[in-house]
């Protein structure tokens, strides 16, 4: 439905948009992981830097969100991309 697609923040990606780090589970009950996917390639056809970090056995916010890696895979998404900004 048009309220649908209005709604949903694939509709709303603009060339303009800033870089995305998409961290899903992919177990997730709330947000099903085709969104996050969906996201993810709109904004790669956009041309816009976009990561989709999937944890495998993940629910909504799930604890391995918090990890060592992931962390520090965000700190240098933020660096790379808002530091010299």
């Amino acid at each position: 439905t048009d309220l649908a697609r209005l709604a949903s923040p694939v509709t709303h990606v603009t060339r303009d948009d800033p870089p995305f780090r998409i961290v899903h589970g992919d177990k997730d009950p709330t947000v099903k992981l085709d969104q996050a996917q969906r996201m993810h390639d709109v904004y790669k056809a956009a041309g816009l830097p976009v990561t989709l970090d999937i944890i495998p056995g993940g629910g909504h916010v799930p604890k391995e969100f918090w990890d060592d890696a992931r962390r520090a895979a965000m700190v240098e998404h933020f660096d790379k991309h808002l530091r010299d900004n």
